[in-house]
This record gives structure tokens, sequence and C-alpha cells, in this order.
């Protein structure tokens, strides 16, 4: 199977995780957020976080990399695979805003994130840190989530799985939209 296809049938998962989760969580007025049938009061269950920064968040000019910027940072951390799926989106827009910036052949019906990685390591950054995250991206995170899903039916991975890969993504979005 090619990263491209496990990519697409990740993909397709996490939507259909992320339709699953919105119809369970249903908001019920002021006394807190019904799941399933029981109430909890006071904090919500679903705690949010910035994960790109306000500074880094201005920075950026591409609309649709800061809507998904912003997308992300409004994901709870309970919905791992969407936030997997939202950190490969921003990662994939932001190289294919860098590949036009640098020239590139490939056009969006042509592109690929397996192709979009190895030109960025090859010549869209030279910062020594973001060739090295765009090489765990490459050969760590992307595999990682994809066996995450492929090879353990019961595996529920926390959110901590993927805070690296957010720090990573944000140090790229700084090398991109200089700060």
């Amino acid at each position: 199977m090619t990263c491209e296809l496990a990519y697409h049938r990740a993909r397709s998962l996490l939507r259909s995780l992320r339709q699953a989760a919105s119809q369970a969580f249903t908001l019920s007025g002021t006394t807190g957020i019904s799941n399933a049938g029981s109430q909890h009061t006071g904090t919500p269950a679903a705690a949010v976080k910035k994960r790109i920064s306000d500074k880094v968040m201005n920075a950026i000019t591409d609309p649709k990399i800061k809507q998904i910027c912003a997308e992300l940072n409004n994901t709870p951390d309970e919905n791992v695979f969407s936030l997997a799926q939202g950190i490969g989106e921003v990662l994939k827009w932001t190289l294919w805003y860098r590949a036009q910036q640098v020239g590139t052949s490939m056009t969006v019906s042509t592109m690929k994130m397996s192709r979009l990685l190895d030109d960025a390591i090859n010549s869209y950054y030279s910062g020594n840190a973001t060739v090295k995250f765009l090489k765990d991206f490459k050969y760590g995170f992307l595999k990682t989530g994809y066996d995450m899903v492929r090879h353990d039916p019961t595996y529920i991975p926390n959110s901590g799985a993927v805070g690296p890969a957010i720090d990573a993504l944000e140090h790229i979005l700084k090398e991109t939209f200089p700060v």
C-alpha cells in the first residue's frame, strides 16, 4: 500500500470518527455537556488549547493555511485523529505554498505529500531544524500515524502523541511565514 493511499484511508477514517464524535457530544444549555445521556457540569468535557501561537497565526498570509491552523487550534485534545489529520493538512498546504514561492512543476492535481516532503527537504528550506523536522514528518510522524490506525484496532492514542509534531509544524510555519 502506498503512502498516498494510506493517507487517504486514514483521512477517511478520521472524517468518520470526527462525525461520530460530533454526533455523540451535544450541548445541553447551561448545565454542561451531555455525552450519551450523562450530564457533566462545571468544566467543559473537551478542553481546547492553542497549538499554533497567535504570533505565528498573525504572520500566516495564506487564507487556507490560516483557516486550517485555526481549526487545529480549536480541536479538542480528545480528538487525536482529527489533530493528526489537521497537522497533515497544514503541513501539506504549507509545503505547497512554499513550492509555489520557489517554483515547481507540480500542479494541485499532481501534488503528492511524498514529493512535497522530498522537494522541501532537498530545496525549499535551508534551516537545519526545519529540514530535520520535515524528515521526522516523512519518516516518523506520518508513518506512526498510519501505523497506529493500521496495526492495532484497539489502540487509541492520546494528545501527547501529536505534541512534538505540532511543535515542529509551528517551527516550519515560522520559517515559511517569518514572524
